[in-house]
């Protein structure tokens, strides 16, 4: 969003009372919205309806990711746009601006140390599978993915405990911007960079003729390829985020235009992230297949089931009209027999 809206500043705009609707930025980040909820849903859906999904650390780290991404489309774009189209009407207004920074700092730390999350899980199904069985169980990854939201919400409420102390709200806001490049930046970029150099040196020294052992091949492809995906996310992790924090803290000062931009290209984050993370691996996929399949086999025995009611019906039917026409034929045979009977008695009378 606009720089004003994020740090809480008011631009010179508010004193003219300008409120208008930014046709392409705002329109724009409109349909990114919609779009995020379209590729971020069915991670959910699956992983609520496939068994198998769960029994995985990383899928549930991936899952909390999903759902930071849905709440991104569905509150904090919202309100940013809110923010920027109301506090510049009403200087007094700033409610609706609050509230979006809050959530602002809250979901990007909390889709930030989800995919820290999911990166170690995976590097401890690489190079400690062992251990990982043990260490990566149900209650850890609750109380991991519970710790997340908690940090993110109370980190987001920083500039509004400081702010009983008596600092200017400028000094609170450029703190707070480097305390999360330091935070909410550095310190996740040094940990998932540690981890990606650990991971392929164990790649690298498992690839080596001498140390190949027969059945091992297809897994370690298959982890080269899942080490790939994580890679490229990380590196699109710091393309997008790394002008949002340079913003924050006013290092950039750039025109409204660069800045829009920046701002929609830090959106395309929660677009990629389920299409890299989920879709590219291969349980996914499966469970995708599962559940399309699954939901047709449905439909089939539906179907089924609907035509045998018809069929049923319309042969109960049949039979009553085919009893029907038999009971009228009968009743149209009796009848003339009848009358003849009735006719040729007075001639057998007058013979006689």
């Amino acid at each position: 969003m606009a720089a004003n809206a994020t740090t809480g500043n008011v631009s010179s705009n508010a004193t003219t009372g300008e409120n208008e609707w930014n046709m392409t930025y705002h329109t724009t980040l409109t349909i990114l919205a919609f779009i995020i909820v379209i590729v971020n849903v069915p991670v959910v859906v699956l992983y609520f309806n496939i068994s198998s999904l769960r029994h995985s650390a990383g899928n549930t780290f991936l899952v909390g990711l999903a759902l930071a991404d849905i709440l991104c489309a569905c509150v904090m774009i919202p309100t940013g746009i809110a923010c920027e189209i109301r506090f510049l009407g009403d200087v007094h207004n700033s409610n609706v601006c609050i509230f979006y920074y809050v959530s602002n700092i809250t979901l990007s730390l909390g889709s930030i140390y989800h995919i820290v999350a999911a990166t170690v899980a995976k590097y401890f199904a690489i190079v400690h599978p062992m251990r990982n069985i043990t260490a990566c169980t149900k209650p850890r990854v609750h109380f991991i993915v519970a710790s997340i939201w908690i940090v993110s919400f109370l980190v987001g409420h920083i500039p509004f405990y400081v702010k009983h102390m008596g600092t200017r709200d400028d000094e609170i806001m450029h703190k707070h911007a480097i305390f999360l490049i330091v935070f909410a930046f550095a310190i996740p970029t040094f940990i998932l960079i540690c981890i990606h150099v650990h991971i392929y040196l164990r790649l690298f020294l498992n690839s080596r003729p001498g140390v190949l052992i027969a059945g091992t091949n297809t897994r370690s492809e298959n982890n080269r390829r899942i080490a790939i995906l994580f890679f490229l996310l990380f590196l699109f992790f710091i393309i997008s985020w790394l002008p949002s924090y340079l913003l924050w803290a006013k290092f950039i000062n750039p025109r409204d235009e660069v800045h829009e931009a920046l701002a929609i290209f830090r959106f395309l984050a929660p677009v990629i992230n389920p299409l890299m993370f989920t879709f590219a691996k291969r349980d996914f996929r499966k469970a995708a297949v599962s559940l399309v399949s699954r939901l047709r086999g449905r439909q089939r025995a539906f179907s089924s089931r609907r035509s045998y009611h018809t069929q049923a019906t319309s042969s109960v039917d049949r039979t009553n009209f085919i009893d029907k026409l038999n009971t009228e034929k009968s009743s149209k045979v009796e009848q003339p027999e009848r009358e003849e009977t009735t006719v040729n008695e007075p001639e057998e009378m007058q013979i006689i």
